[in-house]
């Protein structure tokens, strides 16, 4: 009979219910560690690597001609405006998710002014395909 018991009991590290009706909590994730990080950081960069690049052209405004900065996966990008960058498409997908608030106001007839924000793209920008320009040398 001992060696029924032996067989039947559960192992020191499983989690085990009080009661046999309630479930079996999962162990909580593993930490990652530096070298978990060190190659998910790898896998980004290989990912940006492979992807597709277009040439994209960032313009400048009446108040602003300064360089662009962009990050993806963490990879920063500073790109200058008004000059043709060939870059990967998660860039100008990230250029399309920057917006900011743009008020607008109203006059209602009862004299009340009514201010309205609609989200606008933070920069104005155009993308060509690859073979628009010659491809930059590696």
């Amino acid at each position: 009979m001992s060696q029924n018991q032996k067989i039947n009991e559960p192992k020191k590290d499983e989690a085990t219910p009080v009661n046999p009706q309630e479930p079996v909590l999962e162990q909580a994730p593993k930490k990652e560690t530096a070298s978990d990080v060190v190659k998910a950081e790898a896998r980004a960069a290989k990912q940006l690597k492979e992807q597709k690049r277009v040439w994209l052209t960032i313009n400048s405004t009446e108040n602003d001609s300064s360089k662009v900065m962009i990050g993806v996966n963490g990879h920063a990008y500073r790109i200058n405006r008004d000059v043709p960058a060939f870059v990967p498409v998660a860039v100008v997908e990230a250029l399309k998710l920057a917006s900011q608030p743009k008020a607008t106001t109203e006059t209602l007839p009862n004299g009340q002014i009514k201010v309205t924000y609609k989200d606008v793209r933070r920069f104005s920008f155009t993308v060509e395909n690859a073979d628009a320009y010659p491809q930059p040398q590696a």
